[in-house]
């Protein structure tokens, strides 16, 4: 009787061993067919001209979908890749593979997704759905290069888990209120570029209530140094220290670059990569730079800057690159 346990457990180790491996096998995964239907629905609203997505068939399991990523235990939909894949270089090629129509609310269907890209694509200056900001799951959300047009939803800032915003490079979007952002305390990486930001003032006060930000892109957004707030008239030092990259390139801001960049910062910088090029900044660099010391990227070009590069620069040991050369503002992509 002593050995029989070992006989017994043998075959019962085996058998959990073989259903694990299956369990974390995606190649086993079957998709739930309640999601398969609204990824079918949301494919029926989409123009796809290039026939991108031909995979997405009823009798294939939506898992084994072109673009579709899913959980590999539960087998629900997680990631949708649908950025277009092509390269921009051939813009007559690319633009035979551009997605477009309509985003169909068949998306919320989705309880799990986490990571939406629909970037490079065309959806013909549509506004973005405010849906998008009932999908509670998702921490990813790329909607740059997409076409998107009008307002940008408020709703967006009930996506409390996001980590990663992208709505750059549209087509005149406009954002009139920016306070939903503070509400997204995990945010890290914010993509702004070409949105209109020029009729809120109060967006330093939103950007630098966010305590994760780490990115902050605000290239060609409309912003100058008039634009006054509670926290008074912009200066680089009020942006969180927590900051690793800065885009604020063309863009209006004027007067020295001195207090622009010099007043005293509310704890130590990460800043590594500035980009300030291409606004109406004027006089000479100032001995300020031990305020930035984790410095490795920096952009100064086509304002109107004078005089010698300054002796505090040296101490920027990590420094890589400093630009200094005007800069002529053109678009390097293809825009709609």
């Amino acid at each position: 009787m002593r050995n029989s346990r070992p006989i017994i457990l043998f075959p019962l180790l085996c058998f959990l061993s073989s259903t694990i491996s299956i369990l974390c096998d995606p190649n086993t995964l079957v998709c739930n067919e309640k999601e398969k239907h609204a990824l079918l629905r949301f494919k029926k609203a989409l123009s796809n001209p290039g026939n991108r997505l031909s995979s997405w068939s009823v009798n294939q399991d939506c898992c084994r979908w072109e673009a579709v990523r899913c959980n590999n235990v539960t087998g629900r939909v997680v990631e949708l890749h649908l950025g277009n894949p092509y390269d921009t270089d051939d813009y007559e090629f690319y633009s035979k593979f551009e997605l477009g129509g309509e985003i169909s609310p068949a998306l919320l269907e989705l309880e799990f997704l986490s990571y939406l890209n629909l970037s490079w694509n065309d959806f013909g200056g549509s506004p973005i759905p405010s849906f998008l900001g009932s999908m509670g799951s998702l921490r990813y959300l790329d909607l740059s290069y997409a076409g998107f047009g009008g307002l940008v939803p408020h709703q967006l800032g009930n996506l409390s888990t996001l980590r990663h915003l992208d709505l750059g490079y549209n087509n005149g979007m406009i954002v009139e209120n920016l306070g939903w952002i503070s509400h997204l305390a995990f945010l890290k990486y914010l993509g702004m570029n070409r949105v209109d930001l020029h009729r809120e003032v109060h967006w330093l006060e939103s950007v630098s209530m966010s305590p994760s930000l780490s990115e902050l892109h605000l290239s060609h957004c409309e912003l100058d140094s008039n634009m006054t707030s509670s926290l008074g008239v912009f200066r680089t030092t009020q942006i969180s220290p927590n900051v690793i990259v800065l885009n604020i390139a063309n863009n209006s801001f004027s007067g020295q670059i001195s207090p622009f960049m010099c007043q005293k910062m509310n704890g130590r910088s990460k800043l590594e990569v500035l980009d300030i090029s291409i606004n109406a900044l004027s006089g000479e660099l100032s001995d300020c730079w031990m305020h930035w010391p984790s410095l490795t990227h920096v952009s100064l070009g086509s304002n109107n800057l004078s005089g010698k590069i300054p002796n505090s620069m040296g101490s920027l040991v990590g420094l890589k690159a400093l630009s200094l050369q005007t800069i002529h503002s053109m678009e390097k992509y293809p825009h709609h």
